[in-house]
């Protein structure tokens, strides 16, 4: 995952510094970078979890059960409220693998 503004929930400044443009970065060298965003979800039951989490972060929208639904169909009717950091990403790690395999062999 490239995720700067959830990883900032706990990890050091420069962790979230750095990782703001790590998209582009792997973008502009391999194939395969996924821009749809992070959702994070907790039940009912920890929604001051999550309201914690949203305090220590930015970059995020709350989100209701129906953009939920949008942006994760298989969570439809299950959460009431989310959080959406949209401007996060992840590569396909096999794609990478195979990318990394392909180059470490064209140069021995």
């Amino acid at each position: 995952m490239l995720a700067p503004f959830v990883e900032a929930e706990s990890a050091p400044p420069d962790v979230a510094r750095l990782g703001i443009t790590a998209a582009e970065w792997w973008a502009a060298r391999v194939p395969g970078v996924v821009r749809h965003g992070t959702l994070v979800i907790a039940p009912a039951r920890d929604q001051a979890e999550l309201d914690r989490f949203a305090a220590r972060t930015s970059g995020h929208a709350r989100v209701g059960p129906e953009q939920i639904a949008e942006l994760e169909p298989a969570l439809a009717g299950r959460f009431a409220s989310a959080l959406y950091y949209a401007d996060e990403a992840h590569l396909d790690p096999p794609l990478l693998c195979g990318r990394w395999r392909m180059a470490c062999a064209s140069v021995g």
